[in-house]
């Protein structure tokens, strides 16, 4: 290269240093708000626990923060009930006093300012359940209560069985369980996933779509006609596998992963247990006995009576064929039953041993806690 070529070659250089320092940035140059987090736009409290609305914001320098509500200034400072956390806009409401959530519904906005600017977040509508706000007056105080236990994250290979326990206060008689999100909306049930007489929900083995922060089991007390939920359970399924038990439970939400994926296998029944039950069931009741298994792929049920037809008129087979229900027993239902989980890895079988007596004052029966996905809304929570 000549040197005409050099001289270009040094000056082109010059000019992109030159362009490069001009198109820096001081990382104290003064920058208006900006929010970074807040409540969601439709946020339903729960009238037991305080109530937490999210405003955090940047800017430079750093925002100071005020709130709306319903349209007019909130006067934070009035309420000893409302603090605002130091350093964001985040507001607390004390309600453990027993003062009503209705008293804090209402549409709120937080405003961040500083002197280049002012952001805004949504419009966040505080508000109760419509079943909360309408009939927590009729909550009787007899009902039993659901400890206020928290919950760690459960982090499952894809792949894996899971038990999702809901073990409700004891009632008499036992509470009708079912399970739902915090929307109130039934969770998706299926060969695959389903809930067990005891209430539980089975997972013969996870996928993807099971993860979600918002397994909750509710629990319906026909005597005094309130409804209790459990603390939400927050499920996190991964492809890959924890380096080990010790790690998962110090890093429950972690990635301290290897590339290992789950194999396939054969059935397993995670109800009942061992290879034999007896159930004792008083003529004319209904006899319910479950089957529920782990395995990949997802096993299939079938029933069938030893030295015997099953009463096809009075049976029915529910929860995706996990469980057989006969009514009206009578003492020709007695004998042996046994259900059968397969997939394309093999079978497993347990028998059921079934008594039938007649009906007398001094014989102890057998009994389940029933369980039910429906439910009406005519009724108090707790």
């Amino acid at each position: 290269m000549d040197r005409s070529g050099d001289a270009r070659l040094v000056l082109l250089l010059l000019f992109m240093s030159h362009m490069t320092t001009a198109l820096e940035v001081p990382l104290d140059l003064p920058q208006p708000p900006t929010i970074t987090h807040q409540s969601p736009k439709d946020y339903i409290v729960d009238p037991r626990e305080n109530i937490v609305i999210y405003c955090e914001a940047k800017g430079k320098p750093h925002p100071s923060f005020s709130w709306t509500r319903n349209g007019t200034h909130f006067d934070i400072e009035k309420d000893p009930k409302v603090i605002m956390k130091p350093h964001t806009g985040t507001l607390v409401i004390d309600i453990s006093g027993g003062e009503k959530t209705e008293a804090y519904e209402g549409i709120y906005q937080c405003a961040a300012h500083n002197q280049l600017g002012t952001a805004v977040s949504s419009h966040i509508h505080i508000r109760q359940s419509n079943v909360f706000s309408v009939l927590r007056e009729l909550i009787l105080a007899g009902s039993p209560l659901w400890s206020k236990e928290r919950f760690s994250p459960i982090v499952a290979q894809k792949g894996q069985s899971l038990v999702l326990h809901c073990r409700p206060p004891a009632g008499l008689p036992p509470p009708i369980v079912f399970w739902m999100d915090n929307n109130f909306q039934r969770l998706p049930q299926s060969r695959r996933v389903s809930q067990g007489l005891n209430g539980d929900l089975y997972f013969s083995n996870v996928q993807m779509e099971d993860s979600r922060n918002n397994y909750i089991c509710y629990a319906r007390f026909p005597h005094t006609q309130t409804i209790q939920q459990k603390q939400p359970i927050s499920v996190h399924v991964t492809e890959l596998e924890l380096l080990n038990d010790t790690m998962a439970d110090i890093f429950n939400d972690t990635d301290w992963f290897r590339d290992k994926p789950i194999e396939e296998r054969a059935p397993v029944f995670m109800v009942p247990s061992g290879s034999l039950s007896s159930e004792l069931v008083l003529r004319g009741e209904t006899l319910e006995m479950e089957c529920i298994a782990d395995g990949l792929p997802t096993p299939a049920v079938s029933w069938s009576k030893r030295s015997g037809e099953i009463p096809s008129a009075r049976a029915s087979f529910l929860n995706y064929n996990k469980t057989l229900r006969i009514t009206d027993v009578s003492e020709a239902d007695a004998g042996e039953y046994q259900c059968r989980a397969t997939n394309t890895h093999g079978s497993v079988h347990h028998t059921y041993r079934v008594t039938v007596r007649g009906t007398h004052t001094h014989t102890h029966t057998h009994t389940h806690t029933h369980t039910h996905t429906s439910y009406t809304t005519d009724l108090s929570w707790r």
